[in-house]
């Protein structure tokens, strides 16, 4: 998920400083309020009443924003955030609850168990691709667990960031949640207090550096980054289906999700067919630009333009490649680009394959045996998703688990965030599932129980009766502990 710290204005010096801020939320957070089921239950019930109430003005900012339709919106913000919340409001008691564990006999009699503890003053940074989902998401997450929060908005997208602090103010005390703006030094001076924990969704370059931040307090951290997503379709595959999603997840929000597919990997024998479809799927979409979102900043569609001109001999255009018009250089036309098959080479290839997109740019790159698709993979380890089309079941399993191929080929060594069979960034709309990263594309995972754990400390304890104490463990020590040798072990 793309992020940048360089923001193009800034309101910093429009509230109170970062070491205010902080120093803040610590107070509210040694008040102990934040630690009952009572007030963690009420808070979320009275978030998700008013974010409702609210929904028109949710759609109208992420419009002025992004210019996302009001289906994408919905899909993609509102209607998750309310299930984060309906989940967070069910679940909490038993996620609060101290879970028993066996005692072993050197410890009896006794009673052990864990539970979650809060653990204080966090701090959230959002990005601006969904500016209001991936900012109250983490939220929900981090009040569930009774911490305080400082939530860092993106300043490219300011009338979200309004729409966020607003609603905030509604439902929580100052010292509870604060919502900032900020340019980069700023929000630097933000990242390096100490706090209990620090949730950063955004670009893997920016990523590196709140660990390096963050890492000068020890403060654990959450990044969410992001990387270049295989979307893999072999010859078994539906191809009308399989073009139809793919292309719906490559150019949804005009590109810029992190889970979307980035690339495309289709078998040889079908490639001509699966870019025809994806083709038509494109021109079925009609040309009106209204029916998609626009880039968040010209920089963004000037970087793009770059890359397309610096297009690797035989690399052709084959839909779009530029905005619609020239007065509207942030709305852009869905970009298909094909590669010729040839042997890939980390230190040869176009930035298009080796990079992040974050844009509505689909390149299609085309493989004939499972050792081809393997140079293609091995071009971009570790992506956040991986979306595979086939009805193969041996070859998912072998892209899956890096099960041996059938005609004794090697094994597959590939690993990513999360996967979907037949589908694209439907990982991301469960609650019941853990969402997040490995490597480059990030590290801990959130939504429903999982963020709950994310945002908490598990904490033991050992009750231990007065009875029963055994002369054994004190010194001096003797040779009667041999006798009981065997027994403690």
């Amino acid at each position: 998920m793309n992020g940048n710290f360089q923001s193009p204005s800034s309101k910093a010096e429009a509230q109170a400083s970062p070491e205010a801020v902080f120093a803040r939320l610590q107070r509210g957070f040694a008040s102990g309020r934040t630690r009952p089921l009572q007030w963690r239950a009420e808070k979320l019930r009275r978030l998700e009443e008013r974010l409702r109430a609210r929904e028109a003005e949710l759609h109208a900012a992420l419009a002025e924003d992004l210019a996302k339709p009001e289906f994408e919106s919905f899909l993609s913000e509102f209607a998750i955030l309310c299930e984060e919340l309906r989940d967070a409001r069910r679940e909490l008691p038993s996620w609060m609850a101290a879970r028993r564990v066996a005692t072993p006999l050197k410890l009896w009699p006794a009673r052990c168990e864990w539970t979650y503890e809060p653990k204080g003053a966090v701090c959230i940074i959002g990005p601006w691709n969904y500016p209001i989902q991936l900012a109250l998401a983490p939220l929900i997450a981090a009040i569930a667990a009774g911490n305080t929060a400082c939530v860092k908005m993106s300043e490219f997208a300011p009338a979200s960031a309004r729409f966020v602090r607003s609603l905030v103010e509604e439902v929580f005390a100052a010292d509870e949640v604060v919502v900032v703006e900020g340019d980069g030094p700023w929000t630097s001076r933000l990242l390096d207090r100490p706090w209990a924990h620090v949730f950063f969704t955004g670009s893997t370059a920016v990523g590196r550096i709140v660990a390096q931040v963050c890492a000068r307090h020890l403060t654990p951290t959450t990044l969410e980054l992001g990387g270049k997503s295989p979307c893999i379709v072999d010859a078994t595959a539906d191809l009308e289906v399989s073009a139809r999603r793919a292309v719906w997840g490559r150019f949804f929000n005009a590109g810029q999700t992190c889970v979307a597919p980035d690339y495309v990997a289709v078998h040889e024998s079908v490639a001509d067919e699966f870019t025809r479809r994806m083709q038509e799927e494109i021109r079925s979409r009609g040309d009106d630009p209204a029916n998609s979102a626009r880039l968040i900043h010209h920089r963004h569609g000037e970087r793009l333009q770059s890359l397309l001109q610096s297009l690797s001999p035989g690399a052709e255009v084959l839909t779009g490649g530029g905005p619609y018009s020239a007065s509207e250089p942030r709305r852009w036309q869905p970009t298909l680009v094909r590669w010729p098959r040839a042997a890939l080479k980390p230190s040869e290839s176009h930035p298009l394959l080796r990079d992040e997109i974050f844009g509505p740019i689909f390149p299609i790159l085309t493989w004939s045996t499972r050792e081809e698709l393997r140079a293609i993979l091995d071009l971009n380890p570790d992506p956040l998703a991986c979306y595979v089309f086939s009805r193969d079941r041996e070859f998912v399993r072998w892209l899956r688990e890096g099960a041996p191929g059938v005609g004794g080929q090697e094994t597959l060594s590939f690993g990513f965030g999360g996967g979907v069979l037949n589908d694209v960034m439907a990982q991301f709309g469960s609650p019941e599932l853990p969402f997040g990263g490995r490597g480059a594309s990030g590290m801990g995972d959130y939504h429903g129980e999982f963020g709950f754990m994310e945002f908490s400390q598990r904490r033991t304890w050992v009750e231990r009766r007065t009875w029963g104490d055994i002369a054994l463990r004190y010194p001096p020590y003797g040779e009667a502990w041999k006798r009981w040798k065997a027994w403690l072990s």
